[in-house]
């Protein structure tokens, strides 16, 4: 995936500049609203709070590699590109932040 990132980066750079706000802004609510899809599913199911964690992460980044493999190949459209190293990087971002939360969270109850 990395290496289609690049190489899609690289093809589009005219692009990826003037699209920057836009599609970051609708990455990053798409991470978020599979963030958010994710814990409540966890809370649907009852689970415990690390599963649910599990579930918030795993939904937001499940989809990705598939989506710009199918992007790139089924539909030959490498100016998707872009949208998805966005998205990878609002992903990326959105989840350090929940994973530093997560860890200080766990730290406060022991």
């Amino acid at each position: 995936v990395a290496v289609i990132v690049v190489i899609g980066l690289l093809q589009s750079s005219g692009m990826f500049s003037g699209e920057l706000i836009r599609g970051g802004a609708i990455a990053a609510a798409l991470a978020a609203a599979g963030m958010a899809l994710g814990y409540l599913v966890g809370v649907a199911v009852r689970a415990p709070g690390p599963d649910r964690f599990t579930m918030l992460v795993e939904f937001a980044v499940r989809n990705l590699a598939i989506a710009m493999v199918i992007e790139v190949t089924l539909l030959g459209r490498p100016d998707f590109i872009p949208f998805g190293a966005l998205a990878l990087l609002a992903q990326a971002a959105m989840l350090g932040v929940a994973v530093r939360w997560r860890l200080l969270s766990d730290r406060r109850l022991q």
